[in-house]
């Protein structure tokens, strides 16, 4: 107020009248229309209050919380801003208050309600507790890239051995790698499902399945990406297990295929080779016996080739044959793939140089019978 003036204003009146103060100041009770306001007497005593002040008083005084205020008020002197919550028909309303305290003690306040702020906080407060939450126990990793194309946001349990708070501010492509699908991070356009081989912090290479969705801001332009991350590494490593397992097995069952198949030793063993070529990706195989000159070969390569892979093929604990597969120079040398197929056809193979060297045997004495008859 620009002076402090003693204010005394009758209770309303139906033609919202014009009362007077003491020192002759007059206040309107329209001013106050559509407001909660209040004067509070010297003495405590409620002088003045409009219909909207009916939730700050109780038994025609102030409720306690407020009363309160006017107290330091009136002691201090001087205009006071208070915020209170008041229980009002089992809810809770929050009002904002203004308290001008005048020199004759009375104190005029003037209220607004927040109580739809308050409920817009607790919610928006309650909702991002509840993300949070959700976040932090979601094994999916999350995030949001600025502008920039730095993260601005990423889950609390981090990614790729990296904490969050190492990946934040950071790029994607300085931590995981200039790699192909590292930018889906920070994609201008939605990106679902897209699988993404990436860096871990120790070094080892983990498949993440990465979906992003840009965010406009001015101009239509990208204002921020953001997306979540799953780490389906271990879910490849088994589909790779059980591919190469069934490799294998298809292998295992071609061999005894063409053992079933094939009465002819020679043709039994070349049908093997011919199947260990097209499933070792060898340029030739080799397939040589120990009691006999039975022998296959599939394809065709020097035989000085520097990518040998040689197996031993056992049947009833011992050596019966020996298989190569060779691969020309400048291509990559055989690993494990290569060393557990083998592994895996060596007792069928073991089997069908045992079954091919008894029908060479057998067909040699019957011919040597035979010979001997008809002498």
């Amino acid at each position: 107020m620009g002076r402090q003036a003693a204010i005394s204003v009758a209770r309303e009146s139906p033609e919202g009248a014009t009362a007077s103060t003491r020192d002759g100041t007059p206040v309107s009770q329209a001013a106050f229309a559509g407001l909660p306001a209040l004067v509070v007497a010297h003495d405590g005593a409620l002088k003045f209050s409009t219909a909207h002040a009916a939730p700050l008083i109780e038994n025609g005084a102030l409720k306690a919380a407020v009363a309160q205020h006017v107290a330091v008020a009136r002691a201090e002197g001087r205009a006071q801003l208070a915020r209170v919550t008041l229980p009002d028909d089992g809810n809770s309303r929050r009002f904002d208050l203004t308290l001008m305290p005048s020199v004759n003690g009375e104190v005029l306040i003037l209220a607004k309600e927040t109580s739809f702020e308050a409920n817009l906080i607790s919610a928006l407060t309650i909702s991002r507790e509840l993300f949070r939450d959700l976040a932090a126990c979601n094994v999916d990793f999350a995030f949001e890239t600025d502008e920039s194309g730095a993260f601005s946001w990423v889950s609390p349990r981090g990614l790729l051995g990296y904490t969050a708070g190492e990946l934040q501010g950071a790029r994607p492509e300085n931590l995981f790698g200039t790699v192909a699908g590292v930018e889906s991070f920070t994609a201008s356009e939605r990106v679902d499902d897209l699988e993404v081989w990436l860096h871990a912090k120790e070094g080892a290479t983990h498949c993440l399945v990465v979906s992003a969705l840009a965010v406009p801001g001015a101009n239509n332009l990208r204002r921020a990406t953001r997306g979540v991350a799953r780490d389906v590494t271990a879910l490849r490593t088994h589909e790779r297990q059980a591919w190469r397992t069934k490799r294998r097995d298809d292998l295992a069952g071609a061999i005894v295929e063409a053992m079933r198949a094939e009465i002819d030793p020679s043709r039994m063993l070349n049908i093997a080779a011919a199947a260990l070529k097209s499933a070792t990706k060898a340029d030739a195989v080799s397939i040589a016996c120990s009691a006999s000159k039975l022998n296959a070969q599939a394809g065709a390569v020097d035989s000085a080739a520097p990518l040998r892979l040689h197996a031993n093929a056992i049947y009833h604990g011992a050596y019966n044959g020996t298989i190569t597969l060779l691969r020309r120079e400048g291509r990559d040398a055989f690993g494990d793939d290569e060393r557990q197929l083998l592994a895996a056809v060596m007792p069928q193979l073991g089997v069908a140089i045992a079954l091919g060297e008894t029908l060479i045997e057998r067909s040699t004495i019957a011919h040597s019978r035979t010979e001997v008859l008809s002498c």
